[in-house]
């Protein structure tokens, strides 16, 4: 018998046996294949999560290497930044990326400012802040305001600063305009400017009102909801 016959008859069908089981074991749900495309899918969503990336949803099933993200990104440089995440930063323990290829499928979902929201309370010439704005700037602005009005002693400041927040026109315009030595005005700073709390007189609320709108500018409509104090009553002695 000659050498090729006896490969052929012995050793052939064997070996071609054992690479189509090989085969199988790659690509058989639970094979070795399988257990990359886990590998990637893990090691991509574990970077994505500890950069504050919950929106994403990582997909390698029958991409091998291959990675595609979904999800709703709040911003197209939030987009950007997963896929970089996935695509770069996300490595084995040699230093290389775990992901082939990354793509993307998605949306880009940009959420509607919100009004800020500011409080304004004067006892006896003091006044306290409260609220949030958009920037740290704004902070400085309306403290700066109040300082000149009031006095840098007189001034409680308890603002803070909140991501997406509608920036306000002329915020130091805001403060200055203020005509309260006494009480709480609660403003919402939309682009409708509602005012509520309480005032001494229908001549103050209306003043308190017309000068904020002023202040703000013609970008702004007046919703005032001021109401008037009514008066202590007298007592007269026996």
């Amino acid at each position: 018998m000659s050498l090729w016959k006896c490969f052929w008859k012995n050793c052939f069908w064997p070996l071609l046996l054992l690479a189509l089981l090989g085969l199988a074991q790659m690509f058989w749900p639970g094979g070795k294949w399988r257990d990359i495309e886990q590998d990637v899918s893990s090691t991509v969503m574990s970077n994505l999560t500890s950069n504050g990336i919950d929106w994403a949803e990582v997909d390698t099933h029958d991409r091998g290497r291959d990675v595609l993200l979904s999800g709703s990104a709040p911003s197209e440089d939030a987009k950007i930044f997963a896929m970089k995440i996935a695509s770069e930063l996300s490595q084995d323990k040699r230093g290389n990326s775990v992901a082939r290829t990354v793509e993307w499928k998605g949306d880009i979902v940009i959420p509607e400012p919100d009004p800020g929201n500011l409080s304004f309370s004067v006892v006896n010439g003091k006044i306290i802040l409260n609220g949030v704005v958009s920037s740290e700037q704004e902070i400085l602005d309306l403290v700066a305001a109040a300082d000149e009005r009031y006095g840098a002693d007189n001034v409680t400041n308890r603002l803070t600063v909140k991501d997406n927040i509608i920036p306000l026109d002329n915020i130091k315009g805001l403060v200055q305009s203020l005509n309260l030595n006494n009480g709480t005005l609660r403003l919402s700073l939309n682009k409708v400017l509602r005012v509520t709390g309480e005032t001494d007189s229908d001549q103050a609320r209306d003043s308190i009102g017309q000068g904020l709108l002023s202040a703000l500018g013609s970008n702004y409509s007046l919703d005032n909801r001021l109401t008037v104090k009514e008066p202590e009553p007298v007592v007269i002695p026996e």
